[in-house]
């Protein structure tokens, strides 16, 4: 017995495998975590190019139509490709000014899929003068974890709303035409 109790006590095999198979577990938490943070950051940055992008591109221009603000909803499709879920974007284009009592309007809108509705960003009244109007692109997305456990505590998806304000550069209201 006491040869037993020596041989194991003084036994190095399999150490290694032991040690690994402790950390194992904590490292794929890791791996998970890092992968799906990674994920997350790069819809939402995707999410902040595309608002911003549709932005610039509107207020660029003379006046817009129905095809042509459709091609800007595409356009934001477009950047946030790989990662797209198309049901789970929402995008919300308009211009605002304000009436004759000096309260925000739209003075049109292009929506897709958007829960904003007709809300009036609060932040457009104080861009806004009685003669210019502000071009509005709000993106919603609903980023959906890739890796889907049900862990306690963390949301199975995320929301990200980015908004984007925008003087037109070429004249003071920019109109839609059919």
């Amino acid at each position: 017995m006491n040869l037993l109790n020596t041989k194991l006590k003084t036994e190095q095999k399999g150490i290694a495998a032991v040690e690994f198979a402790l950390f194992l577990p904590f490292i794929i938490v890791l791996w998970i975590g890092i992968v799906e943070l990674t994920e997350w950051q790069l819809s939402s940055r995707k999410v902040t190019i595309a608002t911003l992008s549709a932005a610039d591109l509107i207020s660029q221009q003379i006046e817009v139509n129905n095809d042509r603000l459709n091609d800007y909803v595409a356009a934001i499709k477009e950047i946030m490709k790989p990662s797209l879920v198309e049901s789970e974007l929402g995008v919300f284009l308009a211009s605002m000014s304000l009436d004759e009592n000096g309260n925000p309007q739209i003075d049109w809108k292009q929506d897709s899929n958007s829960s904003n509705g007709n809300t009036i960003p609060v932040e457009v009244a104080s861009l806004l003068t009685e003669t210019n109007s502000v071009i509005v692109a709000i993106v919603n997305y609903r980023h959906k974890r890739r890796f889907a456990y049900n862990i306690p505590g963390i949301p199975d998806t995320i929301l990200i709303v980015e908004k984007a304000f925008s003087l037109p550069r070429r004249v003071q209201k920019i109109v839609r035409v059919n």
